[in-house]
């Protein structure tokens, strides 16, 4: 994602745009955009050199977490606690071992005294989500707030499981659809 977002800003002027470039993720797209974000300039996440442009960076202007897994650790020991094979499996399979999901974690990372960015982020929840639980983004929510960085939350009841395509026979999609256009241009 790093080497992405430094390859867009260099070339942004190509396809009419700024280097002001925002990112959009859902689940754990949602806890890699955040990660991303916090360490734009991070050695491990910029290793991938990008020719012609070494000074350029991956900090973003603003960050969209879509019901995001914000803390892999958290959610690990939720998945266990409530037997959700699938997910537990899968944060093995993805992150080895409970401290490399400590190491990937937003939340540890922003409880950290590490220097880190702080880009404004709007944090979107659903209702009764069973898959990113509610105390876990509240907490990333109140850590966030606490070392100086803007975040906004919005909770949604109805939207679908994964995809979420805007229709006008579901309110709260185009109701997120609203909420993401105006976030964005508060940003400009």
């Amino acid at each position: 994602m790093n080497v992405g977002i430094r390859w867009l800003k260099a070339h942004a002027a190509e396809f009419n745009g700024t280097t002001a470039v925002g990112a959009f993720g859902n689940s754990s797209g949602g806890h890699q955009v955040v990660l991303s974000a916090l360490r734009p300039r991070h050695a491990a996440y910029s290793v991938l050199a990008l020719p012609n442009h070494p000074e350029v960076d991956a900090s973003l202007a603003y960050v969209i977490a879509a019901w995001p897994v914000i803390c892999p650790l958290y959610r690990f020991h939720f998945a266990k606690e409530f037997n959700r094979e699938e997910h537990i499996k899968a944060h093995i399979d993805y992150w080895g071992t409970e401290e490399a999901m400590a190491e990937g974690s937003p939340q540890t990372i922003i409880e950290k005294e590490e220097r880190v960015d702080l880009p404004p982020i709007l944090m979107m929840l659903k209702a009764n989500d069973k898959n990113h639980p509610l105390e876990m983004q509240e907490r990333f929510i109140a850590s966030y707030r606490k070392r100086g960085g803007a975040i906004e939350a919005q909770t949604f009841d109805g939207l679908p499981e994964h995809r979420m395509v805007p229709s006008p026979s579901q309110p709260e999609t185009m109701r997120a659809m609203e909420t993401i256009t105006a976030f964005i241009r508060r940003q400009s």
